[in-house]
């Protein structure tokens, strides 16, 4: 009987991601298998938007679960990140932020501003950083990022 509980469930799990979405594209992976469990359109191109935000979050609980960065580790605010348009966490010019405030305005507020000095501060450059989450994306089995 376990053994058809067992199989019951993990059909149902499957079944589960067999479902409708709007959304235009979608990717679903378990990390640990490396089974695609989820996808649509997954190779056809879109916009970064807040993809490159996710990214960047993921690059960050890399990064402090390895111990190069702390939460409490402070980030230098850059004047292009404070000027940065879009939507922000609204860190001030010259300041010192933590990352645990900087990762907690990327992901609750989808700080531009927060992101850049997160970028910045882990990469030297927002560029090198692109350059960074670029690779890591590939790294993931992205193909056209």
């Amino acid at each position: 009987m376990w053994k058809y509980l067992i199989v019951s469930f993990f059909s149902l799990t499957r079944a589960a991601f067999a479902i409708e979405t709007q959304a235009l594209q979608v990717f679903m992976k378990d990390f640990n298998t490396g089974e695609v469990l989820f996808e649509k359109n997954a190779d056809q191109e879109m916009t970064p938007s807040s993809m490159s935000k996710i990214m960047t979050a993921h690059l960050v609980f890399e990064r402090l679960k390895s111990g190069d960065i702390k939460l409490d580790d402070k980030l230098h605010v850059s004047k292009e990140a404070w000027q940065k348009g879009g939507s922000r966490m609204f860190v001030q010019v010259d300041t010192q932020v933590p990352v645990e405030d900087l990762l907690q305005g990327v992901i609750v507020q989808s700080g531009n501003d927060a992101g850049i000095v997160l970028a910045e501060g882990l990469a030297g450059t927002e560029a090198a950083f692109a350059e960074e989450m670029t690779r890591k994306a590939h790294e993931m089995g992205a193909k056209n990022s």
